[in-house]
């Protein structure tokens, strides 16, 4: 959780470089595509379908 804290400032400072070197409407767009990229992720990495999988072992023994 601190990790998550620390990090924060990197975001405003990769917001504020993307929007002196590229625009507000490119960086917006970058923004958005990296924003439904890792939002979508979960719909094509199969690992992220064995969450519902119960172990049968696990189910035998209660």
């Amino acid at each position: 959780m601190a990790a998550c804290y620390a990090l924060i400032p990197f975001g405003g400072l990769l917001g504020g470089g993307l929007v002196s070197t590229l625009g507000f409407s490119s960086a917006m767009l970058i923004c958005a595509a990296a924003y439904l990229a890792v939002t979508m992720l979960p719909a094509v990495d199969t690992t992220w379908r064995q969450i519902d999988v119960r172990d049968p072992a696990a189910a035998r023994a209660g």
